[in-house]
């Protein structure tokens, strides 16, 4: 089994290339995601994410590889659960070659754990999440802890899988310079003007599911917040990556 110690990735709907080796129950769910044709979302919203976009396809004509980080406060629920379905919708609708030239990552502006709700809820969308060999990461500087434990993370076997663990944004295997910085919570947003190593910030934020913790509504909420969140990473996909990939025309 393969693994990598950063992430792939930033994918249209009903047609162009399908990664027929994802696990089926992710490959369903991204799918009903995009059966609607993304009415979904909002014109303004829309509107974000396309000038979002527009930022990735500039960095992409300036680099070989385009990097995304994704950041909230802790790195435990909305930049983790927008890392990894931006993963996989790209390695689901792009050429290999293609997604291979994107890497994405999540951070935070302080280090807490990759919280188990939102486990679950990535769990349940098909996603293949467990804690990582430890063998597996000896040779990374990973700090592999009881509070923080590191989690290896598939979406099919055959395409090479990620580590997912909280950490603060410039620690490794995040970049430190040279990629986009994607900020998924208001906190961080507004507290967090500077993001050293940025070639841009961007404010791309989600409601926390956080306030539903153990309440009757957690699931409920979690997969909501999952089911936006990858409904917005498979439109800026199509929208980021359409000038570089056949299958999105």
């Amino acid at each position: 089994m393969t693994t990598n110690n950063s992430d792939s990735p930033v994918g249209n709907s009903n047609s162009g290339f399908k990664n027929k080796s994802i696990y089926p129950s992710l490959k369903d769910n991204l799918e009903k995601l995009m059966a609607n044709g993304f009415s979904e979302i909002t014109d303004s919203r829309k509107k974000e994410l396309q000038d979002l976009a527009i930022i990735i396809r500039e960095q992409k004509n300036n680099k070989e590889n385009v990097r995304l980080n994704f950041i909230c406060t802790h790195n435990s629920r909305r930049s983790h659960i927008s890392q990894l379905l931006a993963y996989a919708s790209t390695h689901y609708l792009l050429e290999p070659e293609v997604a291979g030239k994107f890497s994405l990552f999540s951070g935070g502006t302080e280090a807490t754990a990759f919280h188990p709700n939102s486990i679950k809820a990535l769990r349940e969308f098909g996603f293949h999440i467990e804690p990582a060999n430890k063998d597996s990461i000896q040779a990374f500087p990973f700090p592999n802890s009881s509070s923080n434990p590191i989690y290896e993370v598939r979406i099919s076997d055959s395409i090479i899988g990620l580590y997912a663990f909280s950490k603060k944004y410039g620690d490794p295997p995040n970049p430190n310079k040279d990629y986009i910085a994607v900020m998924t919570c208001d906190h961080a947003a507004e507290n967090c003007p500077v993001v050293f190593g940025a070639d841009k910030k961007f404010n791309l934020t989600y409601k926390d599911p956080k306030a539903s913790d153990g309440t009757p509504d957690q699931d409920r909420i979690y997969r909501e917040r999952v089911e936006e969140i990858g409904r917005e990473m498979l439109y800026l996909s199509r929208q980021g990556l359409k000038d570089f990939s056949t299958s999105l025309e």
